[in-house]
């Protein structure tokens, strides 16, 4: 399923799935069409209903996965969130059976895209650390993210 929701300051594009390999069954993607200034480290959306040549600045992307019964539920994400107007990442993880809590994780977008593995300018490349390691995974996730955001939207072309 797929609904367009056409606003005057906000749009917002929301997908849901069912049964998927990968658990998906939501994903929703919220843009302002009139915002300008696109800088660098916004994420772009060539949008169908609005004929920006620069496309439009993604405000939010959001996605749902259900439970996979065959792996542990706290390690398996349930909801996660790229806010690009606060610049957040916020991760929501499965409850485990008995539990009233469910971890939760919360990073900044910039120390995100600014802890980019380095490479030693000899030319041996440097051991990642833990966490920059856990960075550059969630960093993947909203890059995989965009990219099948933009794909869906791109499909929407060729089908009309």
């Amino acid at each position: 399923m797929r609904e367009e929701i056409i606003g005057k300051t906000k749009n917002k594009i929301i997908e849901e799935y069912k049964n998927r390999p990968d658990k998906l069954t939501y994903r929703s993607c919220s843009f302002n069409p009139y915002h300008t200034g696109i800088q660098n480290k916004d994420l772009i959306l060539k949008e169908n209903n609005y004929k920006h040549p620069q496309g439009v600045r993604i405000q939010k992307m959001t996605q749902k996965f259900e439970l996979d019964p065959e792996q542990p539920a706290a390690k398996q994400m349930r909801k996660t969130e790229f806010n690009f107007d606060k610049q957040f990442v916020y991760i929501f993880y499965h409850y485990e059976d008995g539990k009233i809590t469910a971890t939760e994780e919360e990073w900044n977008r910039n120390d995100l895209l600014g802890d980019a593995k380095v490479d030693d300018p000899n030319g041996n490349e440097q051991e990642e650390t833990k966490d920059q390691q856990e960075k550059r995974k969630i960093h993947e996730l909203e890059l995989k993210c965009h990219e099948q955001v933009k794909y869906q939207e791109g499909q929407q072309l060729t089908e009309i």
